[in-house]
């Protein structure tokens, strides 16, 4: 049975450097944690 699951990813390119960021959970926790993941996501900042 294939796994079901949400995955948010942003990507940034710093000079020669590339930064990736992720979140993970299940599908079915969507709901629950995309808004959590999207401010996350949002609130990087790099220097």
């Amino acid at each position: 049975m294939p796994i079901r699951r949400y995955q948010l990813v942003q990507y940034a390119i710093e000079g020669d450097q590339l930064m990736v960021f992720t979140f993970n959970c299940p599908a079915e926790e969507q709901a629950q944690w995309q808004p959590t993941a999207q401010a996350m996501m949002q609130s990087i900042a790099l220097k």
